[in-house]
């Protein structure tokens, strides 16, 4: 008969081996990854309004960005700063890209027309601008502005279909008067998330409606000043969320110095009439 195999010696047990504290650690992390994993999953992120070139903060003091003042465009490599940024830059180098201020306007907008042959669409945009309010020396000329927020817009930038939709709106000389183009254009940029598309838009809207109220709520929220007060007038002439929180809007744009929102303020607290859009 063969041998036994001997018996192991007391104390010694056979299986897994114990897991160490370097595997607790890493097993803690991984849980900590997939928690955060599933928060971004159930609450994303929204994409940047003004375009992933530019992202969601001032690429030099990290900021978020203002949507009253989204920033300076810096025409050497057509980024965009906050206002507190561009006026410590002043006239020295660009820090983004280490080029000197252009020393006159015509340099500068050479600089652009250089970032607009290369199909840029925050050049396209501000050529446009130029164009449409008489900057960098230029004379104004609303139908080359039009041409250009057209070709914006064609390479998806929400901001050139918001000022395009304005011009049709208005009809300023050189672009004809349609209002129905004008309300489809500012549609786009205002479902795009274009917040002052979304409050132009609705204020064009019929008063009182819904879709009124979801426009201006969208813009609102993302700290518009103006649509902050349209929402709370709004809100207390339609009686959409109650006097208190028609107050609360309004209180959020008198707090950026927004004068009507004032005005308004002052007439509620002392319960005289005529509270209206100037008050």
């Amino acid at each position: 008969m063969p041998t036994p195999p001997p018996s192991p010696p007391e104390g010694v047990v056979y299986g897994p081996a114990p897991r160490s504290h370097a595997d607790e650690v890493r097993a803690r992390i991984a849980a900590e990854h997939e928690a955060a994993r599933a928060r971004r999953e159930a609450n994303p992120e929204p994409a940047p309004v003004f375009g992933a070139r530019y992202g969601s903060r001032c690429p030099i003091c990290l900021e978020e960005w203002d949507v009253n003042a989204p920033g300076m465009l810096r025409v050497c490599c057509c980024r965009k700063v906050c206002r507190s940024c561009a006026d410590k830059i002043g006239t020295g180098a660009c820090p983004l890209c280490r080029l000197p201020c252009p020393e006159t306007e015509a340099e500068a907008l050479a600089q652009l027309r250089r970032h607009v042959e290369n199909e840029v669409p925050e050049a396209i945009v501000h050529l446009g601008h130029a164009y449409r309010d008489g900057i960098h020396g230029i004379a104004i000329n609303a139908k080359k502005a039009a041409k250009l927020y057209k070709r914006a817009a064609e390479l998806g930038n929400v901001e050139a279909v918001g000022c395009l939709g304005a011009l049709y709106i208005q009809g300023p000389p050189g672009v004809k008067l349609d209002k129905r183009k004008g309300m489809h254009f500012l549609r786009m940029s205002a479902d795009g998330g274009y917040a002052k598309g979304q409050h132009a838009l609705a204020l064009l809207l019929p008063k009182g409606g819904e879709e009124q109220l979801r426009y201006v709520k969208l813009a609102a929220e993302q700290g518009l000043t103006n649509a902050e007060y349209s929402l709370g007038f709004l809100s207390l002439e339609n009686d959409w969320n109650g006097l208190e929180e028609g107050k609360r809007w309004l209180r959020r744009a008198a707090a950026k110095g927004h004068e009507r929102a004032i005005g308004a303020l002052k007439v509620l607290a002392e319960n005289r009439p005529g509270l209206g859009m100037n008050a």
